[in-house]
């Protein structure tokens, strides 16, 4: 069962904090990745960032919501 999160007196649902977590995940692979490769994907680089970012919050899903 996912419960909030307390952070002082502030609670924060699992939800949001998985797409925080995906978000800073996205943006660390979009600055590790060269474009040399990103050029071998036939999509341009927005529709790759959001592939990933859903790839990351079905993963911080499946790990951490369990």
């Amino acid at each position: 069962m996912l419960k909030e999160f307390a952070i002082g007196d502030l609670l924060f649902t699992p939800m949001a904090t998985f797409t925080i977590m995906a978000l800073g995940a996205t943006i660390i692979t979009y600055f590790i990745l060269p474009e040399r490769f990103i050029a071998q994907f036939l999509v341009q680089r927005a529709w790759l960032n959001i592939l990933v970012f859903i790839c990351y919050l079905a993963l911080f899903m499946y790990v951490f919501g369990a």
